[in-house]
């Protein structure tokens, strides 16, 4: 029994230490310091238990066998004694034993051939004889080396009936009974067989306690972890202990938090709406202030009885009609704004989206519109809002070079042949598409560069400042990007936008 179940601990322990190096691979990000430590400090308390259990018990299984050991000897050499005893009885001298030699050297055995063949010397024990002779014990035990292994030699004294020494006898112990090693390692064996059950025991106790007592912990972790604006969730501790402190003032942190983030985030919104509000009054009274001026002058022109105001109607009207239309796309701009977060993402073909998108401005005799595509380049997003996008961003090429052209014109030159060249492409950013947008326009100036996408900066006289801002937004909500250099084909403005791609999901029967 005890062999079997040296065997079976021996086997779930090697399992349990391959079930924890794999568990320690797979958690490699996860860190238990404080969990292993008070595990190990009881696994080393418990094994320190038991290592000065077993030395004890060795110990006084050590004692208690040689105790036995000798009261059996001591037997063994009364025995002898008493024997031998009643063959000297009336010897008067060792030589009348037929004696050769005396003076502690063997005369006479029963085995003489140990002698002859040099396992033991022909003189006794010094200490034994001296015992005997000079201290006059009655037996004296000592260990002897006989050959290759050590034995127990025992001696006593013969006496005649004078109650004089005659003889000493010397008799090796060969019982066997007394198997000292074989008994020691099977009692070992056993406390440890029983101690290691017991420390299985103990280890999935206090494994189920720490657990249990770190629970709370791991919980705050975990919720702290997965905690946002919108998800704050108290931890039920309810026993009364040094971790209930630790959840409450956890709980007190949450209900704060909780609180503060409600005033935040009213605040923030109360912010965006005063921003919106600053953002709208200054587009709607930047086209109102001239309506007004031209009207009051055209209402001048006509009190003071002016018949040129007539003549000045027309140019007044055109005016006031582009500075409506200016106000119409200032709504609309606006009106993108508060589409942002409402519409749905939907599955977006890049490709066919944007030949669509070139099919209606490709109308320019003087600008031509080059692209190169990629079929089944699939996206996710709201599909007016990346049209508004892409629309945006061609619109401002074309305007860049009808500036130029119009400009060219002015100073009595030959007008440039304009170029837009737009590509679809996979990223050198993995999982994304590249639409590249590039012109042969000026581009945009170093210095106005950091403020390409900041809302209300535009270079273009009749420009709202809002577009490149609505596009970053509208990308940013899609998980995009949207980019400004320089082109390096045709040395005008390139704006790349960069799209995560969809991804895909197989199907395996």
């Amino acid at each position: 029994m005890v062999d079997f179940l040296i065997l079976a601990l021996a086997l779930f322990l090697c399992c349990s230490a391959l079930s924890i190096i794999s568990t320690v691979q797979r958690r490699e990000k996860t860190s238990s310091y404080f969990k292993s430590r008070i595990n190990a400090a009881i696994m080393l308390a418990l094994l320190m238990t038991l290592i000065a259990l077993a030395c004890v018990s060795i110990f006084f299984v050590y004692k208690r066998n040689l105790a036995n050991l000798r009261s059996s000897m001591t037997e063994r050499v009364s025995s002898l004694q008493t024997l031998l005893q009643a063959r000297c009885r009336y010897s008067q001298s060792y030589r009348e034993l037929e004696s050769q030699e005396a003076g502690g050297k063997i005369f006479r055995s029963t085995t003489p051939e140990i002698f002859d063949r040099l396992l033991i010397g022909s003189r006794m024990n010094q200490k034994a004889y001296e015992d005997i002779a000079a201290r006059h014990l009655r037996f004296c035990i000592h260990s002897e080396k006989i050959g290759n292994s050590r034995t127990y030699m025992l001696y006593a004294p013969l006496f005649n009936v004078q109650n004089s020494v005659v003889a000493i006898f010397g008799s090796p112990y060969t019982d066997d009974s007394f198997d000292f090693r074989n008994e020691a390692f099977y009692h070992v064996a056993s406390i440890i067989t029983v101690f290691l059950i017991l420390l299985i025991l103990a280890r999935m106790i206090t494994a189920r306690a720490v657990d249990k007592m770190f629970r709370p912990v791991s919980e705050i972790s975990d919720k702290m972890n997965k905690a946002s604006i919108d998800n704050l969730e108290y931890i039920v501790y309810e026993q009364d202990d040094e971790i209930s402190s630790l959840v409450r003032a956890y709980n007190l942190m949450v209900h704060d938090l909780y609180n503060s983030t409600k005033q935040l985030t009213q605040a923030e919104r109360d912010k965006a709406w005063a921003t919106m509000a600053r953002q709208v009054a200054h587009e709607i009274k930047n086209p109102l202030t001239p309506i007004k001026l031209q009207i009051q002058r055209l209402i001048r022109m006509k009190s003071n009885g002016n018949p040129a105001w007539a003549d000045r109607f027309d140019e007044v009207s055109d005016e006031v009609l582009k500075q409506i239309d200016l106000l119409a796309d200032t709504a609309n701009e606006f009106s993108t704004f508060a589409k942002l977060y409402t519409e749905d993402h939907v599955e977006i073909d890049l490709d066919k989206l944007l030949k669509e998108e070139i099919g209606l401005f490709d109308n320019h005799e003087d600008i031509e519109i080059s692209y190169m595509g990629l079929d089944k380049a699939t996206v996710l997003g709201p599909k007016p809002q990346l049209t508004r996008v892409f629309t945006n961003l061609i619109s401002n090429a074309i305007q860049a070079i009808e500036g130029e052209q119009i400009k060219a014109k002015e100073e009595g030159t030959e007008p440039m042949q304009g170029r837009i060249i737009i590509s679809l492409r996979l990223s050198q950013k993995d999982g994304f598409y590249d639409v590249v947008f590039e012109d042969n326009g000026p581009g945009v100036s170093e210095s106005n560069r950091d403020k390409l996408f900041t809302p209300n900066f535009t270079t273009k006289s009749n420009g709202t400042g809002l577009g490149l801002s609505i596009c970053r937004n509208i990308l940013e909500k899609c998980n995009g990007e949207i980019h400004y250099s320089r082109s390096f084909a045709i040395g005008g403005a390139c704006f790349t936008v960069r799209l995560p791609r969809k991804k895909k999901i197989n199907n395996h029967k």
